[in-house]
């Protein structure tokens, strides 16, 4: 059974990202899939710092929400990252 991890970028509860996204692990689910879906939004992460600390086998330094979800990435077989499209995005294409 496929495992599919679900990201949602945009702090809005129910607008078009999350639609989107719940309605991707929707159809996997019922196509055999386990899923599950983050809101980076309700997490508290911390900016990489550059310490290392990981590289040596050792747990993040910055003991934040990324904690719960470094599992859940690393059993996961398809990641799947929706974000909304701003125009200022636009830009940089």
């Amino acid at each position: 059974m496929k495992q599919i991890l679900g990201v949602v970028g945009s702090p809005r509860v129910n607008g078009n990202t999350h639609v989107l996204v719940a309605e991707i692990l929707d159809g996997a689910e019922q196509g055999g899939a386990k899923v599950d879906i983050i809101f980076l939004n309700d997490l508290k992460i911390k900016e990489c710092d550059g310490c290392h600390t990981c590289w040596k086998g050792d747990q993040c330094s910055k003991n934040d929400d990324m904690v719960n979800v470094y599992p859940k990435i690393i059993e996961s077989d398809v990641i799947i990252f929706v974000h909304q499209y701003t125009g200022m995005v636009q830009h940089h294409l």
